[in-house]
């Protein structure tokens, strides 16, 4: 075609409350050179209160056809327009879940386990509600991408039932997304166990990251983010090296100023003498020791936090630090067995813009055949060279990388 037309509109953001308003761009290419005009255009609110946006990734897909209908005849160049993937409206501070459920939907594995599942008669009420309005969330986007259109979901239903019995979501405070995201694992993977959990699903959630392993079977979730560590203890009076066997659904590690993710998983697995006198159950004697953590089995997903928040003093801060993170790794250096060789890449970031845990704005980067920022209900498109430019090199960044996924390289290409 001599003269080809594409059509998007970008959503307009400030704030957590978005603007209903959207800027329609219209752009004229010709021999290579554009005109560009913009006009601003109310957003359209669908059935059931979904925004309906006009933008259309510049990615387009180029059909043959035949004019004639025939094998052989006159081949005409279509260009076919692909759809923004779906976008989650705010409702109010929720833009900490809404970053973690856009990476937790563009994960193909945890959304068609979630698809084929059937809650046990026995489970626990609360749990299977909240895997089941996910459910829903899940497929009202998978129908908005059938569709081929650029929609925004509100998740209300979502919401509703999150803060049904659990006061840490009420009201419109912050929340935290890597708590959110701990959270939200641990109880849709209870959902999925045959047999009520004993634990009670109103208790604070687990700000740490390992805990002890567990005995009952896999579940797909399990298997998906759930690795293996151990924490050792060597007795320095008779050298006796104790072992203990944990489970991890992410790692946490530390920051400061112009480390890379090498350093930090380096210094997560750095051996440190301990202050107080161990008590070695060998030689019973009250003695000085040794102790490190290192990586036993790694997940198909690995689930990487780096903490920049701070407190000191009852006071709040946040490290205004970029970490050099690669497009891919290998994690076997950092484990215990030499295990580890697959290598992962870079599939989703999670970024926080702001200079405290509870202010700010949360947002997710997701590499769904190339590179995408969902913003709330603002999808755009990004190149890696860009991401990276804005992730991973600031000095003193405002906007800092905070959950970092890594999927293996052999799983099934989402």
């Amino acid at each position: 075609l001599g003269v080809g037309w594409v059509f998007w509109m970008t959503a307009l953001s400030a704030t957590d409350a978005r603007s209903s308003t959207r800027t329609l761009r219209l752009q004229l290419s010709r021999g290579g050179k554009a005109n560009v005009g913009t006009a601003q255009l109310g957003g359209s609110v669908a059935e059931g209160g979904s925004v309906v946006r006009k933008n259309v990734n510049a990615e387009s897909v180029t059909s043959a056809t035949s004019e004639s209908g025939d094998e052989g005849g006159e081949v005409k160049h279509e260009r076919v327009e692909r759809a923004f993937p779906p976008g989650l409206l705010n409702l109010g501070n929720t833009c900490y879940f809404n970053s973690v459920l856009q990476v937790l939907y563009h994960l193909k594995s945890f959304r068609d386990a979630l698809s084929e599942w059937n809650p046990p008669e026995d489970a626990d009420p609360y749990r299977v509600a909240l895997a089941l309005s996910l459910k829903r969330l899940f497929v009202q986007m998978a129908d908005v991408e059938r569709r081929n259109v650029s929609q925004s979901i509100p998740p209300n239903h979502f919401l509703s039932v999150l803060r049904e019995q659990n006061s840490d979501f009420t009201g419109y405070d912050q929340e935290d997304a890597h708590e959110f995201l701990r959270f939200l694992l641990d109880n849709v993977s209870d959902a999925f166990r045959a047999s009520r959990p004993s634990s009670n699903p109103n208790k604070p959630y687990q700000q740490v990251s390992k805990r002890p392993r567990k005995s009952y079977e896999e579940n797909p979730f399990q298997k998906l983010f759930e690795g293996g560590g151990a924490t050792y203890t060597r007795c320095f009076e008779c050298d006796t090296v104790k072992r203990r066997e944990e489970s991890f659904l992410d790692v946490s590690l530390p920051v400061q100023s112009g480390c890379s993710l090498s350093w930090a998983l380096s210094q997560q697995v750095q051996r440190e003498t301990l202050t107080d006198k161990y008590d070695c159950e060998l030689c019973l004697t009250k003695t000085e020791a040794e102790q490190w953590w290192q990586l036993d089995t790694v997940p198909p997903v690995v689930t990487l936090h780096l903490k920049l928040f701070t407190y000191d003093r009852n006071i709040q801060g946040k490290v205004a630090a970029s970490v050099r993170c690669p497009q891919s790794i290998c994690f076997s250096r950092w484990c215990s067995n030499g295990s580890g060789e697959a290598m992962y890449q870079l599939d989703a970031v999670i970024v926080h813009e702001g200079s405290t845990m509870t202010s700010g704005h949360y947002y997710a980067y997701v590499n769904e055949n190339g590179w995408y920022c969902f913003d709330d209900s603002d999808v755009s498109v990004i190149d890696e060279t860009a991401l990276r430019r804005k992730l991973f090199t600031p000095v003193k960044p405002k906007k800092t990388a905070y959950l970092l996924f890594y999927r293996k390289t052999d799983m099934e290409s989402d």
